[in-house]
């Protein structure tokens, strides 16, 4: 890793991001060393380059009046090494902290529309700009895909993705949802519904409602009388007749091009999502019939079953939305899900609203 950028106050911004019971864990270590147990150092950075380590160092660690990162029993022990493994030119400040403090008393919206303003201004420059940063002794060219956008909650993550897109940067969401629990999950189960029972009049405004027909509120009524071979009708009679014959791969074709879905979801902001959930869901059902060859009865029932299931946080790793691209994106992700993963580029989004301050104090300027 080469650059992080926070927002705001680093220590809110670090403490907010970890979450985490740091007694309970001072507690357990001395429980552990009081055993006898070994203390092993890891002292050395094989991730990142020298300029983040020092600049860290000097943040958790520096001797600067008012540095009370670590309080108590919590301290910095000692100052990490770089591995000097990880290059980037040219040289820049390892450790970016926007100040919002001229925002203070607007909204969380306007705080939030301007941190996107910086990150997508920041991504352009890194990657588009007169000098673009490079990484490592061939000196490669950052892309977007070299940079990871952290959040707190999946709903930042889509609206970080929102912003950008809006501001021409490519990103791919990496979400921690289920793909089960989505509304493309269950907009697939009410369209299947409604093949199962073609004439059942709620059944059919239901399917109307999903991304396959998109029927505004204002014309269900006139479309609930159709004719057979109204343009709203007719598609549920010929893909419930595939689904009474069993030729679910050319039923979950049809559902995807004779809907028009994606031509729709396209045009709407954050469209591909919807497409790539969809087509994960029939694929997921497709496996399911393959291995069991059930009928549409069954299918649907086993696919209401799997959504009751991820609403009460049934864990499947095939039940794992996938990336919206494999062209180079910026990939926007929650800090829990990013456990494992690096990057040359990493920004904290999420430290635009009001929190984590003492009552009456106002955030220090960095």
């Amino acid at each position: 890793q080469h650059r992080l950028y926070l927002i705001g106050d680093p220590k809110q911004a670090i403490y907010g991001f970890r979450g985490a019971d740091v007694a309970t864990y001072l507690r357990a270590r001395q429980a552990m060393l009081d055993a006898g147990a070994t203390r092993i150092d890891l002292d050395v950075n094989q991730r990142a380059t020298a300029e983040l380590v020092e600049a860290t160092n000097a943040l958790l660690g520096g001797p600067a009046p008012g540095n009370d990162y670590f309080t108590g029993n919590i301290t910095y022990d000692a100052p990490v090494r770089p591995s000097g493994r990880v290059t980037a030119t040219p040289a820049s400040p390892a450790i970016v902290v926007w100040d919002l403090e001229a925002l203070t008393d607007a909204s969380a919206e306007t705080r939030r529309d301007a941190h996107l303003e910086a990150i997508a201004g920041e991504i352009i420059e890194l990657t588009r700009g007169a000098r673009p940063l490079q990484l490592g002794d061939d000196a490669r060219p950052l892309t977007a895909a070299d940079v990871l956008i952290l959040t707190r909650t999946n709903r930042e993550s889509r609206q970080v993705a929102d912003g950008l897109r809006r501001r021409g940067v490519p990103c791919a969401l990496l979400m921690a949802e289920y793909l089960l629990g989505t509304d493309e999950a269950t907009a697939v189960a009410d369209l299947l519904e409604a093949l199962a029972q073609p004439r059942d009049g709620a059944a059919r405004l239901r399917a109307w409602r999903t991304p396959f027909f998109d029927v505004p509120w204002a014309d269900l009524r006139a479309a609930l009388d159709a004719p057979d071979h109204h343009p709203l009708v007719a598609p549920l009679l010929a893909w419930a007749e595939l689904a009474r014959r069993r030729e679910f791969a050319r039923l979950f074709h049809a559902m995807l091009t004779g809907s028009q879905l994606a031509t729709r979801a396209l045009a709407a902001l954050g469209g591909e999502r919807t497409i790539v959930n969809t087509r994960h869901v029939l694929e997921l059902l497709q496996v399911e019939l393959d291995r069991s060859a059930c009928d549409l009865g069954e299918l649907l029932r086993r696919l209401r079953a799997w959504i009751a299931a991820a609403e009460d946080g049934r864990l499947d790793d095939t039940d794992v939305q996938r990336a919206e691209t494999d062209e180079p994106a910026v990939r926007i992700l929650t800090i829990h899900r990013a456990k494992g993963l690096e990057a040359p580029v990493v920004f904290l989004f999420g430290g635009a609203q009001q929190g984590f301050r003492e009552q009456g104090a106002r955030p220090r300027p960095h």
